[in-house]
């Protein structure tokens, strides 16, 4: 979905320029440096919060995951244990993680 709106807006882009483009008539414009905006991840940033839906603290594991080598997700337990996630976990894992192991076998 996301996917097909980009490549319909980039096809629109590039048709709408590729005559100018061979024309010789189209000017690039440089970004303007001044405005980027740069942010380093801290420590912090890891830290996850148990308020939040599984679904989403899944995604901040998955997330932090893909920035190697900066360090994994961090997790404060109830008693205030610092845990280390270094791998991702499945729906099911944080769910238990989140509200402990419930009945069964």
């Amino acid at each position: 979905m996301v996917f097909d709106r980009i490549a319909r807006a980039a096809d629109d882009l590039i048709a709408a320029n590729l005559p100018r483009i061979f024309s010789g008539g189209w000017v690039a414009n440089g970004r303007d440096q001044r405005a980027a905006k740069y942010w380093r991840r801290t420590p912090d940033d890891g830290l996850l919060s148990w308020a939040r839906p599984v679904f989403l603290i899944c995604k901040h594991i998955r997330a932090l995951l893909l920035l190697p080598p900066l360090a994994p997700a961090l997790a404060l337990h109830g008693n205030g244990q610092q845990v280390s996630l270094d791998r991702y976990l499945a729906p099911a894992e944080l769910t238990e993680s989140k509200y402990g192991s419930v009945g069964g076998a």
